[in-house]
């Protein structure tokens, strides 16, 4: 599963440079699959 943690820092760094919007789409659907503990 240590994948998906540098997908998500990929997509971080993206959402960052976009102003986080994207960031908080990923974040939001992590937490909709109960990865919500970060």
């Amino acid at each position: 599963m240590y994948i998906i943690w540098d997908v998500l820092t990929l997509l971080l760094t993206i959402g960052s440079l976009y102003g986080g919007r994207e960031y908080r789409i990923i974040r939001a659907r992590a937490r909709a699959q109960n990865w919500g503990n970060f």
